[in-house]
């Protein structure tokens, strides 16, 4: 009744939701995003070889 209990830590699943959105001018952009950690979402890049109003992100960890 009285002995000792080891309580683990309760793990939390790891997720990373993002939306993309397309702005009135073509581009497209994210409109929203849940990320936490481990994760790091960085600034929307123009990468020459994407096709027009593509966005591109890194999502890092």
């Amino acid at each position: 009744m009285n002995a000792h209990q080891t309580l683990l830590p309760v793990q939390a699943k790891t997720t990373a939701h993002i939306a993309f959105s397309k702005a009135p001018s073509g581009a497209s952009y994210v409109s929203r995003q849940e990320v936490g950690y481990p994760f790091h979402l960085g600034r929307t890049l123009k990468l020459p070889q994407d096709p027009p109003g593509m966005a591109a992100i890194y999502l890092q960890s």
